[in-house]
């Protein structure tokens, strides 16, 4: 009973993420086809490289013109191949069905839309990749390309990034893009990759993107009441020994809002100017002043599946309200 509850609801989550990888690839395939190509425009990664070959092709040839969809699956063909081992089948199965149909739909999505300025056609194109990618992303899915070779670069040499090596891949296609058709169209790419970042962030982390902050002080305890009573937000003081000198520490771990950073870095150097504090992203946080748990069950499927993560309950958590009281003799 229970392996046929799993086998549904594992179907029903690849079902679901399987129709979020195909609906991204066609917002995908309308900011590459519809926006950016008629303009000259690259995006980044591997389509962008794709476009770029496809008119170097085309000139050596003298007007041979191959689809940009067939050049991108046989770029990414070698990425597949190598890393097939590397890779769950879960997502090797997700990760194909996004690279197909993203080739699929950037040779089929075509629509009367002409925009003569190019300025506009790199804004609207990057907000229309950026969407489909945030999809993809959050359907726990890839297009394939530069994020995975990134991954096997990394595997190969640990110095090697994934984000530099997707930001140096970028640039070398928007180089390549300035060769062949100007430096304009680079800065136009330029802006549509940028464009398409955000818009990509704000699809996978949501609105309210939160930062985890940890905070090395000996003034933890001032630092912690004036977090907790300033900016309205837990504080958790977590126990830590330096490992030069053998010293205890105490290490004091909150959550803020993105836009609350700055204020929060003002309140923890204003006391203590040698303090120190570094920072993480957090995709969810759930729970008293973030976002709301889900109660159903259903829902709580539904919401997981969505979010790209293993469905598994929510649980409830209430956190113990905390008054400050400032007596301030003039403000009373």
């Amino acid at each position: 009973m229970k392996d046929s509850k799993e086998l549904r609801v594992n179907i029903t989550k690849h079902a679901v993420w399987s129709v979020m990888t195909i609906v991204g690839t066609v917002f995908m395939a309308v900011g590459f086809s519809v926006f950016l190509v008629p303009n000259n425009i690259a995006a980044g990664g591997f389509s962008g490289l794709a476009f770029i070959l496809m008119q170097i092709i085309k000139e050596l040839t003298g007007g041979v013109e191959i689809p940009n969809g067939l050049i991108y699956i046989l770029l990414n063909i070698p990425i597949f191949i190598i890393s097939a081992k590397n890779m769950g089948k879960s997502f090797l199965f997700l990760a194909l069905l996004g690279t197909m149909s993203f080739s699929f739909f950037m040779e089929v999505v075509h629509l009367s839309i002409v925009i003569d300025d190019a300025f506009l056609a790199a804004l609207y194109g990057g907000i229309m990749y950026g969407i489909g990618l945030g999809i993809v992303v959050r359907g726990n899915s890839s297009t394939g390309g530069t994020d995975m070779l990134g991954v096997l670069l990394n595997k190969a040499n640990y110095r090697i990034t994934v984000g530099g090596f997707v930001v140096f891949f970028d640039i070398f296609v928007l180089a390549l893009n300035a060769i062949f058709n100007g430096y304009l169209t680079a800065m136009y790419g330029m802006v549509s990759i940028f464009i398409s970042g955000l818009v990509c962030d704000y699809i996978t982390e949501g609105p309210r993107s939160v930062k985890a902050v940890y905070i090395i002080s000996e003034k933890y305890q001032e630092i912690s009441e004036k977090i907790i009573c300033d900016l309205h937000r837990g504080v958790t003081g977590i126990n830590g020994e330096g490992m030069f000198y053998g010293n205890k520490k105490k290490i004091l771990l909150t959550l803020v809002a993105r836009r609350q950073m700055d204020e929060l870095n003002s309140i923890v150097f204003s006391i203590d100017e040698n303090a120190f504090t570094f920072s993480t992203n957090c995709k969810d946080a759930v729970g008293n002043g973030f976002n709301k748990p889900v109660t159903s069950k259903r829902n709580s499927d539904i919401y997981k599946m969505l979010s790209g993560d293993k469905m598994e309950k929510i649980e409830k958590v209430h956190l113990p309200k905390r008054t400050c009281e400032h007596k301030d003799q003039q403000n009373p």
